[in-house]
């Protein structure tokens, strides 16, 4: 049985960034292609992602 989303959500929140992109990743790894649940857990990682690119940035503009 595979857990709720927003059960699933709430432990991500706990990880840091970088853990809850790779988890997502292995998670959409398997699903099914084309499936609601797929595209679900995609937009969220590309969300992560988009926050962690911005904290990358905010990071080499305090180092330059």
């Amino acid at each position: 049985m595979k857990i709720p989303l927003h059960i699933l959500i709430s432990q991500l929140n706990k990880m840091n960034l970088d853990d809850q992109c790779e988890k997502l990743v292995a998670l959409v790894a398997d699903e099914k292609p084309y499936s609601v649940r797929r595209n679900e857990l995609l937009s969220l990682l590309q969300g992560k992602r988009t926050k962690q690119i911005n904290r990358n940035n905010r990071r080499a503009k305090r180092a330059a």
